[in-house]
């Protein structure tokens, strides 16, 4: 019966080193502290599978993959003319190589008011590249570390949104300056005068989204001259048109042929169901004209612009 060698055989073994890499990246691995015991019997033969591109034989290797895929890497000790055995095995994830990000593009309104929201969305080129990260600057209302991040405004002025994405291959930056107002009131009152003047004047400005600030105004005498001021503040263009009826009916087949005269019209077309308009306006801009209505009753006012009053822009002014 032949005898086993005598000796100091081998405990255990442990790899070290990452379980993730990227194609092309050079994986490096090693036996954790070195053969336990320290003072185990030699030889002692060591092997990695599968074969490392270099390290073979040795406590340490080095693998480079050239495409993705998952496997396992498993080293082999032995001592004492085979007798003793050891192994470990290491799982790794190998991905492909990482995609650098050439730019970033910030798009996004660049202007609001004081207490709206507004959406900022970040686009990458190119849109593949590897794991970006998105940090927004200042800190957003909702959406940090994300494509898209929502900023409600508390203060007025010049704000800047930046955005900074990165991955592996370095960081894009983009940012967009947005002036902050605050929002104008205008009440819907008749202001009476005398004199040559108007002798009935009303203000009416824009509301929330596409809709007139006031969407009932008077009420006027029946057969006295009156006006109505627009003021546009939203940065959308707008207009008003004021109707001899109420009827809906009429209303979406004047804003229909308001919306085929076109810009060079103020979108107002030739039609005799119109009392008055305004010309077309954009931000901050206002205009006024004069009417004198001899019938009591409700009639329809309502913005031309395409769209716009299929939204909601309408509002009723009352005669008595």
């Amino acid at each position: 019966m032949q005898r086993a060698p005598e000796g100091i055989p081998l405990a255990s073994v442990a790899i070290s080193g990452t379980t993730s890499v990227l194609v092309g990246e050079p994986l490096n691995l090693s036996i954790a502290g070195g053969v336990l015991p320290l003072d185990a019997t030699r030889p002692i033969s060591i092997t990695w599978t599968p074969e490392p591109d270099s390290g073979q034989g040795t406590v340490d290797a080095v693998y480079t993959f050239s495409v993705p895929v998952t496997t396992s890497v498993t080293v082999v000790l032995r001592n004492l003319g085979g007798v003793s055995v050891v192994s470990d095995t290491l799982d790794v994830t190998v991905s492909p190589d990482a995609i650098p990000l050439a730019s970033v593009a910030l798009e996004g309104p660049t202007r609001a008011f004081i207490g709206s929201t507004s959406t900022f969305t970040a686009s990458i080129t190119p849109a593949n590249a590897t794991n970006p990260t998105y940090t927004w600057s200042p800190e957003p209302t909702s959406g940090q570390g994300t494509p898209a991040a929502t900023y409600t405004w508390a203060t007025t002025g010049t704000q800047t949104v930046r955005v900074t994405v990165s991955n592996d291959g370095g960081e894009v930056i983009d940012e967009l300056e947005v002036l902050v107002q605050q929002r104008r009131v205008y009440l819907p009152l008749i202001v009476r005068g005398g004199g040559s003047q108007v002798s009935n004047e009303i203000p009416v400005g824009v509301g929330e989204g596409l809709a007139f600030s006031s969407t009932q105004i008077g009420p006027i005498d029946a057969g006295t001259e009156a006006a109505i001021a627009f003021t546009n503040i939203s940065f959308a263009p707008h207009n008003l048109v004021l109707l001899n009826t109420d009827d809906a009916e009429v209303a979406a087949s004047v804003a229909t042929a308001g919306a085929e005269a076109g810009a060079a019209n103020n979108y107002v077309p030739e039609s005799a169901d119109i009392v008055g308009s305004t010309v077309l306006l954009t931000a901050d801009e206002s205009d006024s004209f004069s009417f004198t209505i001899n019938e009591p009753g409700q009639y329809r006012y309502i913005c031309t612009v395409p769209g716009h009053y299929a939204a909601g822009m309408e509002g009723i002014l009352i005669v008595e």
